[in-house]
């Protein structure tokens, strides 16, 4: 996923499913970069906190995994 800047104005959601699975699912990584709840369902909602690249990990209590890429990009403005 790209975010083009940080904060709510520039969340977005992923629609998590697993036909076999009806709980949560755990969520993990991008620590200080993307911000999200660390356990949630369906849709999970993504906040771009800062700029760089990370992995986020989502899982369920039967040992299925998913990673999601995440670049967060700010605009740099040359103050003078």
């Amino acid at each position: 996923m790209a975010f083009a800047g940080t904060g709510a104005t520039f969340a977005q959601s992923v629609t998590l499913s697993d036909p076999n699975y009806r709980g949560a699912f755990s969520v993990s990584g991008c620590t200080g970069i993307v911000g999200y709840a660390a356990s949630s369902s369906s849709p999970l909602t993504l906040t771009p906190q800062a700029a760089g690249s990370c992995t986020l990990t989502v899982s369920d209590s039967g040992s299925d995994t998913v990673t999601i890429s995440a670049t967060v990009t700010t605009l740099s403005v040359p103050v003078q």
